[in-house]
Formats: structure tokens, C-alpha cells, sequence
């Protein structure tokens, strides 16, 4: 029995020493003529090795391979590894499926979207945007902002960002905290904790780590409560897309108008906590927090609203073959460790 594809704790593993040698490796392969291309066509080789080698697959990744090839060459030369990496990830994803002899769709429960749902994701997007503006502020009072300059690119490359920073993490984040290591644990409030906390960790730096972690809890409960990958796939790219808008076009009437929205003084969706001349205010302070709590409040009574609209729904859920009860391990803490050194390091 392939461990990877049953064990949670190596699901993560694999996961993090994936991204560390896939950064450094595109990183590098970046700088060359071609390199790029020929990551992306290792990938791909990779995907026909794993998978059953028929005819209808070949066609199928030759097809795949094609079109994503010319979408890196489209991109921007900074948003290569960023699209490769995405790509590595759910290669992981899939490999996993492989192995369980099921396909990433049934596997993860990607399903249809509701009327009642689309409403309520639409809702929770704003919801999340709010709470994670505001615990991004209160990271920031001690350390660096992490995000801001990587979606400062997007004021001129406004689709590549969409795609990159947008879609990509969106489904592929999801297929794999949500949608692996989630659904390989047994309990499920344990399960909403670890993928919430391993999906903070993968991101590496503290600044990202501090609000992923949040919107990994709200995401595996949107999960729960659905039995619907979509529905947090949705939460999480319409949260991505709003970030990217309101970096390219924040100087348009409307977006400037979001980003300036503010209640006593405090910006719901772009707060700070201290002034230009850099003085924590602790009244803005206590206004967001207030706030904040507020909106968490609502989003609990909305999870509460989903849970029941999914029980109207006749459909029987598909339990996951869990082997036994999780327990992290070595390589779970491995993982960790590893993790926390490179958000050290790069805060130092």
C-alpha cells in the first residue's frame, strides 16, 4: 500500500518537500531559455507515468499539456514558478487519486453549486475578505507584508494574476487541504484544525500564516457543512479575485471607494493600525476588533443556515476509507519544522 496516497501525515510531507525543491528547481530552471517549458513538460511526464497509459489518456495529456504550455509561454517571466508550483501540487492531488483508483472530482466532492449556496458563498466571501483584512493588519503591527508586493504586479498584468494568484490557488489549495487532508481524517474537528493549520504553514512567512490559518478553519467548515468542494473553492477564489482587483485597479472610482469604506475610522477591507507616522491607535483598534467579531458572529450563524440547506438535499455522503484514527507522526512534524524555519528565516 502506497502510504502517500492513505496517510495524511505523508500527504503533508510530501506536500511541503514538493514546494521547497519545486521553488528552488523552477527558480533556477527559470533563469534558462526554455527552462520554464521544460518543468512544465516534466510535469506532465510525470502525469502520464502515474496514470493508467492508454490511448484516451495520452490524447487527453498531449491535449492538457499543449494548452498549458502555451499559457506559460504567455506569462510573465515572475509568474512562471508560481504557475508551475500550482502544477506540482495537483500532481500531488492526483497521484493520491491514482492510488485510491478514484478521480480527483469524485474523490475531493467537486459537485454542482446550488441557488441557496451561490448566495450564501457570495456572502461568506465578503465575510472572509473582512476577517482577513483585519487579522492582516494586526500582523502587520509586527511583521513585514508579505502579499502587497506580490500583488502589486497585478496593476499591469491583471489576467496573468487572475490566473496565477487567483484561480490556480484557489482550486488547487482546496483540492489538497480540503479536499485530501481533510478528507483522510478520521474526526472531523481534528480534520478541520490540521488542514486549516497546514494550509497556514505551506504558505511560509508569518504575515500569510496568521489569517490562512483563520480562513483554513472557515473553508473546512464550509466543507463540512456542504459536502461540496465547490463551495469553498468558490469562497476561496472569489476572496483571491477581490484581493487582485483591488490591487489593479484601486485607483477606479469604485474600487477606491471599497478600499476607502471605513466605519468610525476603521477600513473594513484595507484597515491599519497605526498612522502615517507610524502610532498604534488603539481606538481604530478596538473598532475592527469589535467589528470583526461581529462578522465572525454572522458567519457562524451562517454555516449554521447551510448546514441546513445541505440536509434538504437527498444526497448520500461518500465516506472516505480512513485506515486509523489520525495521530501526527515524524513526518507531520517534520513538515512543520520545516516550514516554521523558512518563515524564521525569511523574517531574519
Amino acid at each position: 500500500m502506497n502510504r502517500i496516497a492513505f496517510d495524511a501525515n505523508a500527504i503533508w510531507f510530501y506536500t511541503v518537500l514538493a514546494h521547497i525543491a519545486g521553488s528552488v528547481v523552477f527558480t533556477v530552471m527559470g533563469i534558462f531559455p526554455f527552462g520554464s517549458a521544460l518543468c512544465l513538460i516534466g510535469l506532465w511526464a510525470a502525469c502520464y507515468y502515474i496514470t493508467e497509459r492508454n490511448r484516451n489518456n495520452r490524447v487527453k495529456i498531449l491535449g492538457a499539456a499543449i494548452i498549458t504550455l502555451a499559457m506559460l509561454i504567455l506569462l510573465p517571466a515572475g509568474y512562471r514558478s508560481s504557475f508551475l508550483m500550482n502544477g506540482l501540487i495537483l500532481l500531488i492531488v492526483y497521484y493520491v487519486c491514482v492510488q485510491r483508483r478514484t478521480t480527483v472530482i469524485d474523490y475531493c466532492h467537486i459537485r454542482r453549486i446550488t441557488a441557496e449556496q451561490w448566495v450564501m458563498i457570495l456572502l461568506m466571501a465578503i465575510a472572509v475578505l473582512i476577517i482577513a483584512s483585519y487579522i492582516n493588519a494586526v500582523s502587520m503591527l509586527f511583521v513585514q507584508n508579505t502579499v502587497a508586493s506580490t500583488l502589486a504586479e497585478a496593476e499591469g498584468h491583471f489576467l496573468e494574476s487572475i490566473l496565477v494568484y487567483g484561480i490556480l490557488p484557489a482550486v488547487v489549495e482546496e483540492a489538497m487541504f480540503r479536499g485530501c487532508i481533510y478528507r483522510g481524517i478520521k474526526r472531523k474537528g481534528i480534520a478541520i484544525v490540521i488542514s486549516a493549520l497546514t494550509f497556514a504553514l505551506l504558505h511560509m512567512n508569518f504575515n500569510q500564516m496568521s489569517y490562512a490559518f483563520v480562513m483554513g478553519l472557515l473553508f473546512a467548515a464550509f466543507f463540512m457543512v456542504t459536502d461540496n468542494l465547490s463551495v469553498p473553492i468558490a469562497v476561496h477564489l472569489l476572496f483571491n479575485c477581490s484581493n487582485v482587483v483591488m490591487s489593479a485597479f484601486w485607483d477606479q472610482p469604485l474600487i477606491s471607494w471599497v478600499i476607502r469604506c471605513n466605519i468610525a475610522g476603521y477600513a473594513v477591507f484595507s484597515p491599519s493600525f497605526v498612522n502615517e507616522a507610524g502610532v498604534f491607535q488603539a481606538s481604530i483598534f478596538l473598532v475592527g476588533t469589535f467589528i470583526t467579531g461581529i462578522v465572525l458572529f454572522l458567519v457562524i450563524g451562517g454555516l449554521y443556515f447551510m448546514d441546513k440547506i445541505n440536509r434538504n438535499i437527498n444526497e448520500e455522503k461518500e465516506e472516505v476509507t480512513v485506515i486509523r484514527d489520525w495521530r501526527p507522526d515524524k513526518m507531520f512534524w517534520a513538515g512543520c519544522v520545516a516550514c516554521m524555519v523558512i518563515a524564521i528565516l525569511y523574517e531574519l
